[in-house]
Parts: C-alpha cells; structure tokens; sequence
C-alpha cells in the first residue's frame, strides 16, 4: 500500500465515528493539489493513536492481502497509509480528540468511502439474495486466509443500482482481523455467518 501524498488537500470533514481506538472521518481529498487537473475524490480517514498500532498494522496487513490477491470488490479500496504528527493531523482535522491529542504519531489509514446505508433487515428485500452474497463475499475473504473477525450487519454496506443490477456487499472495518488463519479458524467462521443470517433469511 503507498504512502498518502504530502500533497493531497483533505477538505469538508465530516466525523462518523470517534472512540478510545480513534476517529474515522469522512473528507474530501484532492489529490495532487499543485496539478490543475487534480482529482477530488470522496474518501475515509481511520486516525489511530501511537497505544493502537498492533490493530493499525492488522488492518494494513489485511489490506495489502487483499490488494495482492486483487479481491477488493467486497471492501472499501484502500488509497493509502502514513504517520503524522500531531501539529499534521491537527491542520488537516480541525479538531480536538482527546485520545489523539499528544506529541506521538498518529496512524493514518486511507480508504474509499463506501456511499451507502449499514445493512439492516429492514433494507433487505430479498433475504436469500442477501444471504448468499454474504457468505460469497466471506468466503473470498477466507480464500486469502483471512477471518474477519466481527461478523455483524453493523460491518456490512448494501449498495444498490450496481451496472449488473446484483447488490454489491461491502464489509467495513478489519481492524478485529487476522491474516493466516488456520482452516478451522475459517470454518467457525463461516459457521458463525451461518447461523447469524438465519435469524432473518425467510425460510424457502
């Protein structure tokens, strides 16, 4: 995974998330900002402090995996990393966070921002199509020897009007993963999957 340029342009933040692990934020970037063609693009910062750098690099590491095994299709694209200092992530946040606000490096994670609702049973119209995209879509991540780690609804976005009218199913925030699972490590898994959709597929 590249380094975020020195030179991209983070504007319009808008925070979804902040915790003891960090903050996510959504911003505007301008990529290339010298270029007078440089590219905007909607994306995600994950801002982690210096104390969470083993589920920073978990994270990374599950996103070089996938960019190596070219299966992204089920997750946001990851646009790079970095570490910044604090006065650096203050210029580009405009913000305070406790859990950030000291003189160590914050961890800088990049990705697409995936435009779409969490999955919730309510925004399911058709379960088994659901369903099996779920475990698809899982079953991918495993094939890179990869558990995810928190499987719930709450990780998962629907987007609809995809060009081939399928919903697309995008599994969001890796940081509980883990690279180099075991076979049965996979299998309870998908196990798990299983038996979570079954509370809401309707029965054929």
């Amino acid at each position: 995974m590249n380094e975020i340029d020195e030179k991209t342009v983070f504007s319009h933040p808008r925070p979804l998330k902040s915790s003891s692990k960090g903050q996510v934020i959504r911003f505007r970037a301008k990529l290339g900002a010298n270029s007078p063609n440089a590219a905007a693009i909607d994306c995600v910062l994950k801002l982690f402090p210096e104390c969470f750098r083993i589920l920073y690099d978990k994270e990374v590491a599950v996103y070089q995996t996938l960019l190596y095994h070219k299966y992204l299709s089920f997750c946001p694209t990851p646009l790079g990393k970095a570490e910044w200092t604090f006065s650096k992530y203050a210029k580009v946040v405009g913000q305070k966070n406790a859990k950030l606000n000291n003189d160590g490096t914050i961890l800088v994670l990049m990705l697409e921002f995936v435009d779409g609702p969490i999955l919730s049973p309510s925004l399911i119209k058709d379960s088994k199509t659901i369903a099996i995209g779920l475990l698809k879509t899982l079953n991918q991540l495993h094939a890179c020897r990869i558990v995810h780690g928190d499987v719930s609804l709450s990780n998962v976005k629907l987007l609809d009007n995809q060009p081939d009218n399928e919903p697309r199913i995008v599994w969001l925030d890796f940081s509980s993963s883990w690279i180099h699972a075991s076979k049965a490590q996979l299998d309870w898994e998908t196990k798990l999957c299983l038996a979570y959709v079954a509370k809401w597929v309707e029965p054929v």
